[in-house]
Parts: C-alpha cells; structure tokens; sequence
C-alpha cells in the first residue's frame, strides 16, 4: 500500500481518534495521534504533517490556542478543525486563521476523506 502523506489526529474523544486512524491507516495514510493540544504541538516541531485533523473544545489547551501555536511554528499546515459545538466566536477566528475546512460531529468519513483527497 502507497503512503499518501501523514496525518495528525488531535482530539480528546480516544474511540473518534481510534476509528479515523484504522480509517486513513486502511487507505495508505501514516497516521500519529494524540489526545490534546501540548502534545500536538511537539509532535508539529517533530515532524511536518500533510494535514492535521484536530478538534476544538478539549482540556488543557484548546484547538484555536493550539492552532495559533501550529501556525507560528509552520505557518503552511493543512489544518481541519472538528467540533461537536456551536462555538460562533472560536469558529470564526479559526476561520479567519486559515483552516482548510470546519467539520460539525458527527461528520461522514466520506466527506473528511474527500477533503484530505483535495
């Protein structure tokens, strides 16, 4: 199976980071993940990912401060930020901040796959 890029899964809901890793892993995506925005954020010095999937309400330090954070150490990332929440203010400002695209829980898997395809 081709490697087609990697990708970093951040989100604090383990089974949703389970299913979208064995998801990408099955279509020939290298997938690393993580359950909160610290350790996405060393993981992103680390290494350059394809694309980063990562959710926006989750403890410690949420999805639009780990973000801000992504972009200052790599300024070109692909980020899709995903939510269960209707958070106007935060989504707007993530928005604004360059993300490829905003998917509301629960999301199809088709759609996702389609837009890391792009």
């Amino acid at each position: 199976m081709n490697n087609k890029g990697s990708i970093l899964i951040v989100d604090d809901n383990m089974t949703l980071v389970t299913t979208i890793t064995m998801i990408l892993k099955r279509r020939g995506f290298q997938v690393e993940s993580t359950y909160n925005g610290q350790d996405a954020i060393s993981m992103i010095r680390k290494q350059p990912f394809s694309m980063i999937l990562m959710d926006l309400k989750m403890p410690g330090m949420n999805g639009v401060e780990a973000l801000k954070e992504i972009r200052a150490i790599r300024p070109d990332a692909r980020v899709i930020i995903m939510t269960a929440y209707e958070m106007k203010d935060l989504l707007a400002e993530v928005e604004d901040m360059g993300v490829v695209s905003v998917l509301h829980k629960p999301f199809n898997m088709m759609q996702v796959l389609q837009i890391i395809d792009e």
